[in-house]
């Protein structure tokens, strides 16, 4: 699928698939386990669970030692067909409950 889309792959240290090496994150992950969902009108939906077992980081989307999203071209799958593009200015921050404490909160 890669070659087909005009995308290079990279190697990944823990998985056999390869990663796409222009993405600045990739995880690699091994499968856990595939629920079948039940069927919607026309077709067979599946769950897939994996786990995380490496990262790959590009250090120019870090700052302050934390994943810069705004440095990202990020796409979002919305569904069906349709993805969407998020543009920097777009991106919002919203505070966690008390409860929870993210990285860039710490001091």
């Amino acid at each position: 699928e890669m070659a087909k889309a005009g995308l290079e792959a990279a190697p990944c240290q823990n998985v056999s698939p390869p990663r796409v090496k222009a993405s600045p994150v990739a995880l690699e992950c091994k499968h856990l386990q595939t629920i079948d969902l039940p069927p919607g009108r026309n077709s067979q939906s599946h769950m897939v669970i994996g786990e995380v077992v490496g990262i790959h980081i590009n250090d120019d989307v870090i700052t302050d030692g934390i994943v810069d999203v705004h440095k990202m071209e990020l796409i979002a799958r919305l569904g069906y067909l349709h993805y969407a593009k998020i543009e920097s200015e777009n991106i919002v921050a919203l505070k966690r409950p008390d409860n929870v404490v993210h990285p860039s909160e710490r001091t």
